[in-house]
């Protein structure tokens, strides 16, 4: 196993060279090498390091002089130098597995082109309960997102874009493995991301980024697993301790009082803090930052201006305070009282898009989003009644699976592209990497979505069916979702319904499948099960297994490293097997039955 720990770019009497230093499962090794390449008391110094703190990742980068990272910095002291040998311009110096040296200036015939110009930087977000209807880039009347407008307007936007599933935690397992809820096993409360899955902030680490999150709600607590890969992943709740404590207490947050605590919360001001402190204080480059918004989310109390932006006139007594057991918002209200509860979520989508802006401005002034990809999603929508319930986590309607999609980086996407194909929320996976120049080793289900970014090869495309899943609240459902048909299967009654959305775009025409008629409805039963056969494939390919179902010890130790827990912290909570997992994952093995 080889963990790359630094890397120098330095320079002497005009000449360039790079070093790359890996720490092996020999560390003496790696000491020995690290005294050979530096100067010898740095390198010494460098190498009884390592044998202390083999399994961090560090990255020291910049031309012509040392950026190193804070622990190394702390170690060695800011005035560290290194000693760069004398060798040709062109000349590489790598340390492979072998503990070999390539050096010359003719490249091997196998050898992969090497990328121009720095690599990029890489912001990820993620708005909690965005429904992509409730934007004006896809066509919402009131103004609601005039900064995601404008990102979208400046790059690609997919309309068909599709959500793993209906609710947080499931949805950014997916979107940090690539994998189908079903395949990356946290599609529950009482489970968590195996460290076996590989995620996106795992994958940025080893090809040298720092590697930041900052998230806001409960279900992205790295109790679930979900901190893999990151360097620093900062809980901007006001309840942070308080999930501390539960934590240990029932190895769980899906609690009653963490639940109001989070629908309570205001926390876009916390996220842009945090932000703004590590890109001015800590940032180095090539980053990865994952950044979630949580106000969308219910309850729908939007401070001032954005609390009357939308409805200034109302008089009535329907707020958004405790929006889910509010006994005034209920299937049969006055319309003109539902009207105002969507006009409060609507003020919370444009306060979460005044930060949105601030986070992009803030990259601009430092010179920095020019050369940053930016993905915008989200993990799931919100119902408000158009199939009698309200929330979410109930259902598979596209009212909470759909979700927007957007890329943004000028120097690879054309400004004002808009895809229809279905894509899905584990296609994030491959496609930041793709945009980002670092060739795809993992496993993941999703695909590149690089392809529709090229004129000459969009039209190449095949289209794919989306998948979601829903398997939690005593629900095993699963919705296969094209451009224009979806069917939702429900594994418990064996029913299933295609819906035929060109002329049926609320999904209140259902066909039972075994009554399709036409030669394209057909098509789509065919290629549900042609994908239910290859879902199969995958989770024997990637072994998939259910999640650990208690705190392992490598939780622990992520947990520790990154804050959350105490290194004399008490034995955390075992969380209850639940037993039934297996028969759940029918919701898309047994489609098939009628």
């Amino acid at each position: 196993m080889v963990h790359q720990l630094f890397t120098v770019i330095g320079g002497q009497d005009g000449d360039r060279v790079l070093h790359e230093v890996v720490c092996f499962e020999e560390i003496k090794k790696t000491r020995q090498l690290c005294n050979e390449l530096l100067d010898p008391d740095v390198g010494s110094s460098i190498g009884g390091w390592l044998e202390s703190r083999a399994n961090d990742r560090l990255r020291i980068s910049n031309e012509g002089s040392v950026y190193p990272r804070t622990q190394l910095l702390a170690h060695l002291g800011p005035s560290m130098k290194l000693r760069v040998p004398r060798l040709p311009a062109c000349s590489v110096v790598v340390l492979m597995t072998a503990f070999t040296w390539t050096t010359g200036c003719q490249p091997k015939a196998d050898s992969a082109p090497q990328p121009q110009g720095p690599p990029p930087n890489v912001l990820l977000i993620s708005i909690d309960t965005l429904r992509p209807d409730h934007l004006g880039a896809y066509g919402y009347e009131r103004a609601t997102s005039p900064r995601i407008d404008r990102l979208a307007a400046e790059g690609a936007l997919f309309e068909t874009a599709i959500s793993s599933s209906s609710w947080t935690l499931p949805a950014h397992a997916a979107l940090f493995t690539g994998l189908s809820d079903s395949v990356h096993g946290c599609d529950d409360s009482n489970r968590r991301l195996d460290e076996s899955r590989r995620t996106l902030a795992e994958v940025f680490a080893e090809r040298g980024y720092q590697t930041v999150g900052f998230f806001a709600g409960p279900f992205l607590h790295p109790t679930f697993g979900l901190a893999q890969g990151f360097e620093r992943y900062v809980d901007c709740s006001s309840y942070a301790e308080q999930s501390k404590q539960v934590a240990i207490r029932d190895g769980s947050l899906d609690t009653a009082d963490i639940g109001d605590a989070s629908h309570a919360d205001i926390t876009n001001p916390r996220v842009y803090t945090q932000f703004k402190h590590w890109i001015d204080q800590e940032r180095s480059d090539p980053f990865f930052m994952f950044v979630h918004l949580w106000d969308a989310h219910f309850d729908f109390v939007p401070p001032p201006p954005y609390d009357t932006m939308f409805d200034p006139t109302y008089t009535g007594d329907v707020d958004g305070i405790d929006f889910f057991r509010n006994p005034k918002v209920h299937p049969h209200m006055n319309a003109r009282d539902l009207d105002h509860v969507l006009a409060l979520y609507d003020g919370e989508i444009a306060w979460t898009d005044q930060h949105v802006g601030m986070i992009l401005d803030d990259l601009d002034a430092k010179g920095l989003l020019d050369n940053t990809i930016v993905a915008l999603v989200s993990d799931h929508g919100e119902e408000f009644f158009e199939h009698g319930a309200k929330g979410h986590r109930f259902t598979l309607y596209d009212e909470v699976i759909r979700i927007p999609m957007i890329f943004w980086f000028p120097k690879k996407i054309p400004a004002g592209l808009r895809i229809n194909n279905a894509t899905s929320i584990i296609d994030v996976f491959p496609t930041l990497l793709d945009l980002a120049g670092s060739a795809n080793t993992e496993e993941p289900m999703g695909r590149s979505l690089v392809p529709y970014f090229d004129p000459t090869t969009a039209e190449t495309v095949d289209d794919r069916l989306a998948i979601s899943e829903l398997n939690t609240l005593g629900n095993e459902l699963a919705s296969f979702r094209s451009a224009d048909y979806k069917i939702l299967a429900d594994a418990k009654s064996g029913r299933q319904r295609m819906y035929d959305l060109r002329i049926d775009r609320r999904e209140g025409l259902p066909t039972p499948v075994s009554r399709v008629g036409s030669d394209r409805e057909r098509a789509v039963v065919q290629e549900m099960r042609a994908l239910k056969t290859w879902l199969h494939e995958k989770k024997k390919a990637l072994q998939a297994l259910p999640s650990t179902p208690a705190f392992s010890d490598a939780l622990v130790e992520q947990l520790q490293v990154l804050g959350y827990l105490d290194e004399d912290a008490p034995s955390l909570g075992a969380v209850e097997v639940d037993t039934n997992h297996e028969s759940k994952e029918l919701t898309v093995d047994d489609v098939d039955k009628e």
